[in-house]
């Protein structure tokens, strides 16, 4: 495998496993700041 290939493929592994915290942190943030304050997050 090519230089320029591993530094691709090792980029895109980056940047995908990146993408469960900013995930998270997103779900997270709506749900802290735009949920009223009085009412669950999930239903019982």
């Amino acid at each position: 495998m090519s230089h320029q290939a591993v530094t691709s493929h090792r980029a895109a592994f980056v940047a995908l496993t990146a993408l469960a915290p900013v995930s998270w942190g997103s779900t997270y943030y709506v749900t802290t700041e735009f949920l009223p304050p009085d009412r669950p997050s999930s239903p019982v």
